[in-house]
């Protein structure tokens, strides 16, 4: 693992590049990272951020699933699977 970080420091220090120390970490179990928990698993959901769409109330009108279905859109169509979209595009 000491290589690992002396060979990364190696090439930020060729282009010049600084870091900040007070926002390093090192041998830590598991640390935040662009809002995605890393850990030695691999990267996983951040739980505040699955809470809160487990916490959301199922549609009950047209236009609650109509803005549900515009919000989903955002993940793309490659995010979820064909009859996924189908139910989508029939409601």
């Amino acid at each position: 693992m000491l290589l690992d970080i002396e060979e990364t420091f190696v090439r930020l220090r060729s282009i010049n590049m600084k870091l900040n120390p007070k926002k390093c970490s090192f041998r830590v179990e598991e640390g935040q990272f662009l809002g995605h928990l890393i850990t030695k698993q691999g990267i996983k959901a951040n739980p505040s951020k699955v809470k809160s769409i487990t916490d959301l109330k199922p549609p009950r009108t047209l236009k609650e699933i109509q803005s549900l279905n515009g919000k989903l859109k955002i993940f793309g169509p490659s995010s979820f699977s064909t009859g996924f979209q189908t139910f989508l595009h029939h409601m």
